[in-house]
């Protein structure tokens, strides 16, 4: 159970109390931990939803990238590692060599997922003048049973 409280001038701004919070509890002993909405955040993992949607973005985005360059090499694994490659970032090893982290989805926030599919669709868009659908959009369900 998660519930988000707001602190403002010194008083909390949700009125209920813990009693109306945990109503539905079974008797026993819980342990409940205060910490940072941020800090908090940090922690979700991806969500599946957003997971489901990266694997069709990236069957799409095949297709797609296939019909742009004539390559038929685009498959949907190429992409996850040319997207992966090209968001990565260099480092260096602790005896300062330079070496090149390629982004893993698996270790993703939901928020860093998030902001890794707005990189993915706006490269798509600027590079290739493909628009990458989004759940919202109009045609999202004909789109997602075409590449699902």
């Amino acid at each position: 159970m998660v519930i988000h409280i707001n602190k403002e001038k010194g008083k909390v701004t949700d009125q209920r109390t813990l009693d109306q919070c945990c109503a539905w509890l079974p008797n026993g002993e819980y342990v409940v931990t205060i910490e940072p909405r941020a800090q908090w955040e940090k922690k979700q993992p991806r969500t599946l939803n957003q997971n489901a949607l990266f694997h069709v973005w990236c069957r799409y985005i095949a297709k797609a990238l296939y019909e742009y360059t004539g390559d038929e090499n685009w498959t949907a694994d190429m992409v996850k590692k040319f997207f992966a490659y090209r968001f990565g970032e260099g480092k260096f090893t602790p005896s300062g060599e330079p070496y090149h982290e390629s982004v893993e989805t698996s270790k993703l926030n939901k928020k860093q997922m998030t902001e890794y599919m707005n990189k993915i669709q706006a490269y798509m868009l600027a590079e290739c003048g493909v628009r990458v659908p989004l759940p919202d959009d109009e045609k999202f369900k004909e789109f997602q049973a075409e590449y699902d």
